[in-house]
This record gives C-alpha cells, sequence and structure tokens, in this order.
C-alpha cells in the first residue's frame, strides 16, 4: 500500500456574525430545541457539522476527492470546533479553573418563533416554538489535516479557505432563518513532507490540544475567489420613513410593548465582552414578509384573482410554486423541501420613541375599558439598515416568472408598499430604499 507523503495541517478560528444554533436534537423545560454542549456545558461545533457544509458546496469530484467514497477514505479530517474565550483559551477538557468571561454561556438567549399565514394571524397548532441560540461575535477554533501523495496540493486547501471566507455559508441550524453566519479571523499552516525528518520531528512534536501552540505554525491569508458563481445577492439599502416596531413579546416599566433586542459578544483586548442589547430584525420576520408578498406577485402573474379561483389554498403558503420554490415547505406529496434564499439577521443601535395608544367607543366617544395601552417604538432619522438576500442562481434562472415575483417583492420593500414589523395598521414600519444586485 503507498503512503501518503504530505500533510498540510490548518488551524481556523471563526467568528459567528449572527447566532449560531447546532442542536442536540433535545429539549427542556426552557426551549423547543437545544444547543450541542461539550463536557463543561459550554457550546461547541461538531467537525461532522464543518466537513457536511464544507462538502456540499464542493463541485461532487472534489468533494469525493477530499472526503472520499465509499472504495476511498478520507483525505482530510476535521476536528470539533471548541469555544474559545480569554486569551486564545480553547474549552476542551475539564477545565480546573473557570474564568468570569465564560459565565456568559451558562444561560444562552432564546428566539421565539410563530408561522404567520396569509390572513395576518399564527397559522396552526404548534407554529409557535423557541430555540436556544449562541450569542453573535462568539467564536470556535477548529483543525484541519489534508494528506497527499502530491506535493501540489495547496489548491484544494485554497478551495476550502475560499469557501470559508466567501460570505455565503452557514453553520447549524436554522440557517435560512438567519442562524450560522460565519467570518474567518485568522488561519495558521504548516505544510510537512513527512519523508524528510526535520518535518516528521516537527509532526510528532504537535500536540491535538486546540489551544496550545506550535512551532511549526506559519499566519497566511487566502485571497476570495471573486464573484459568487452560485448565489445571486441582493443588497437593499433601506430608511425608515416612519417608526420600526419589530416587537420582543414583552413590556417594560414603561410600556406595554418594547422592540426586540439581544445581546452579542465583542472582543475586547482578547477576551470576550457580553455587550448592551442591539436593536434586531430578524430575519425570520423579514423572510416571512417577503415570502408573502412573493406569493400575491406570482399569483398576479399567473392572473389567479381572489374572486375568481374556487380553491384559494392552493395559492398561499408551500402550495404557491413560488413560495415553495423560493421558500421551501411542505409539497403536495408530503415532502420537505428547503429553502433557496438566505437572509441575515441585522443588529443596529437606534433612538427610541413611546407611543400611547387607546380604543375609542363610537357610541360615547369615550375610551374602552382596558383598552390603554403603550409601546416603545424605534424612531430615529438617521437610521439606514442594508439587508442582504443571497438566491441560488440556478433557481432563479430555471423560472422566469418565480424570478420576477421576488424581485417585485422586493421593490414594494424599496418602494414604501411593504411594510416590516410589527404594528404596520398603525404606521410602523414603511421603508423607502435602493436595491442592488450583485
Amino acid at each position: 500500500m503507498e503512503h501518503k507523503r504530505y500533510i498540510i495541517l490548518t488551524r481556523v478560528d471563526i467568528e459567528c456574525d449572527t447566532p449560531l444554533k447546532v442542536g442536540n436534537g433535545e429539549k427542556d423545560l426552557y426551549t423547543n430545541s437545544c444547543v450541542c454542549l461539550d463536557e463543561n456545558d459550554l457550546p461547541y461545533i461538531p467537525g461532522s457539522s464543518v466537513a457536511g457544509i464544507l462538502r456540499h458546496e464542493l463541485p461532487i469530484g472534489d468533494g469525493d476527492r477530499l472526503f472520499g467514497t465509499t472504495d476511498n477514505g478520507s483525505r482530510l479530517s476535521i476536528s470539533d470546533a471548541r469555544l474559545l474565550y480569554d486569551n486564545d483559551n480553547v474549552s476542551e477538557g475539564f477545565l480546573n479553573e473557570w474564568p468570569e468571561s465564560l459565565n456568559m454561556f451558562c444561560f444562552l438567549p432564546q428566539r421565539q418563533h410563530v408561522r404567520i399565514g396569509h390572513l395576518g394571524a399564527k397559522e396552526a397548532n404548534g407554529m409557535l416554538f423557541n430555540e436556544q441560540i449562541v450569542y453573535a461575535g462568539a467564536r470556535f477554533r477548529f483543525e484541519m489535516s489534508l494528506i497527499s501523495d502530491s506535493e501540489n496540493q495547496e489548491p484544494e486547501m485554497a478551495k476550502l479557505m475560499s469557501i470559508l471566507k466567501g460570505g455565503i455559508i452557514r453553520l447549524g441550524g436554522g440557517t435560512r432563518r438567519g442562524f450560522g453566519k460565519i467570518s474567518v479571523v485568522s488561519i495558521k499552516q504548516s505544510t510537512l513532507d513527512l519523508t524528510r525528518p526535520e518535518h516528521l520531528n516537527l509532526y510528532l512534536e504537535k500536540s491535538s490540544s486546540l489551544k496550545e501552540e506550535w512551532k511549526g505554525w506559519k499566519d497566511v491569508n487566502y485571497e476570495e475567489n471573486g464573484k459568487n458563481q452560485k448565489w445571486a445577492r441582493y443588497i437593499l439599502k433601506l430608511k425608515p420613513e416612519s417608526s420600526l416596531l419589530f416587537a420582543s413579546g414583552f413590556g417594560d416599566k414603561e410600556a406595554d410593548k418594547t422592540p426586540k433586542k439581544e445581546q452579542r459578544i465583542e472582543w475586547r483586548y482578547g477576551k470576550p465582552v457580553l455587550t448592551e442589547a442591539y436593536k434586531l430584525v430578524p430575519a425570520s420576520s423579514v423572510k416571512g414578509t417577503i415570502s408573502h408578498r412573493t406569493a400575491f406577485h406570482f399569483n398576479r402573474l399567473c392572473k389567479k384573482w381572489a374572486d375568481e379561483i374556487t380553491d384559494w389554498k392552493a395559492c398561499v403558503g408551500a402550495s404557491n410554486k413560488a413560495v415553495l420554490t423560493l421558500f421551501g415547505g411542505e409539497d403536495r406529496n408530503g415532502n420537505l423541501r428547503r429553502g433557496n434564499v438566505i437572509v441575515s439577521d441585522i443588529y443596529f443601535e437606534a433612538k427610541e420613541q413611546k407611543f400611547n395608544h387607546v380604543s375609542i367607543d363610537n357610541y360615547t366617544g369615550g375610551a374602552y375599558p382596558g383598552h390603554l395601552f403603550n409601546e416603545k417604538v424605534v424612531w430615529d432619522k438617521n437610521l439606514e439598515l442594508t439587508l442582504d438576500i443571497y438566491v441560488e442562481k440556478v433557481i432563479l434562472e430555471s423560472n422566469q416568472r418565480v424570478k420576477e415575483a421576488f424581485e417585485s417583492a422586493l421593490s414594494d420593500l424599496c418602494n414604501g408598499f411593504l411594510p416590516l414589523g410589527g404594528g404596520i395598521n398603525r404606521g410602523h414600519g414603511v421603508f423607502i430604499g435602493k436595491m442592488e444586485v450583485q
């Protein structure tokens, strides 16, 4: 049997640009979906999750050569991605000392979701759920080793790095709801020829620990491969024309409704710091709104008018071809189909304004008992939000009518005809903006 002669070792540090949810398939008293935890009850990313997304993004031939087939074993090994904390320390093995910076991971945040139907209300029982997530800004470290009998193996590793640095891939679950976007913080690498004694000795000196330094590491930088060939990117620059409310579902001491806020991690002097809560535009909310309007435009293009159709259920939700094609769902045969649209969460800082409301009795002209409430909304004339949406090109190119319906929905959003968030019948959520397609 021929032995592999060359090996490339790579250590990668990544940061979560949006929250991460790698589920363990379990639930508890507080959430319907828990994340994977290591031996210290800290979040981690299984190596299989990283390997799966990399193989999915590679062409079939390249994927088989790197990850193997039934006839040939894998040439690429990927470790679990472990949580980074103070000064490049890594959560692996049982920690003898518990630093204060890890306390933030003892109680992870949750996201609550509800499915809204075409009538503007919760669609069905069981459509309200919540899930545990890892803070945006959390960093993880993993290592890869690639073995080969050829000296020229750098191009293969370059393909993997370009995928990680491309800004397209998402790790974990809920990737179509805004979770799992990552960026590469640093890459260290070493190429060794194991037939050379000095390289072999250097390889034997390397520990499997992710936190231990090794004199063989060299900092490297891989450039992105330019324009993405698989995904079309829609960049929307949006300015609110009035107030904006993505509600948290909770009140505070001053108002019955408050904007959705979420803390995220920032790195200062090599240490993670949990910031004050940012305002949040959840990707799932934006995706749902665009999905409903896309269904409307697709029905319009197909000349399906409300006063003429007999089966309205065949025109909404996953029964609508444009919605099923772009956003996924359950088709008529009961098969689940994944969506082909990726939207990311938006974090921002902005001013708040409190509004008072009351329902008036048309007969007496007075207030209805118990109908007085107030809400805090975002009110900032200088605010501009950037919404990034990725769509698989093959989906848009295969059906021109679906593409036209989707772009018409985005055009409505930019022209103020498609409000976002809550309280839209009270004037909230109107945007004016520009759309760029890459």
